[in-house]
């Protein structure tokens, strides 16, 4: 299969995230297939229940509000 953005040469280099994306996810699918059946009835029982799932989106954007913060921290001698 032929890349048809590849005519630039920075085009090229954008193709390797992609690919290493696919790849991952690939790999994801292939190998969380179980789990994503264990966990199925535990996700609808959160989606069924609206204080269940207002906790749960809590959570998430905690961690990703975390998440940000340490990658602040950890970039913050990149940026001046």
């Amino acid at each position: 299969m032929t890349n048809t953005v590849s005519s630039s040469p920075s085009a090229g280099d954008a193709s390797q995230p992609i690919e290493g994306l696919r790849s991952t996810l690939a790999g994801f699918t292939s190998t969380h297939l179980e789990e994503a059946d264990e966990l199925a009835p535990i996700a609808q029982q959160i989606l069924d229940d609206p204080v269940a799932l207002e906790k749960l989106s809590d959570r998430v954007f905690e961690l990703f509000k975390q998440d940000i913060r340490a990658q602040r921290e950890r970039s913050g001698s990149y940026r001046r």
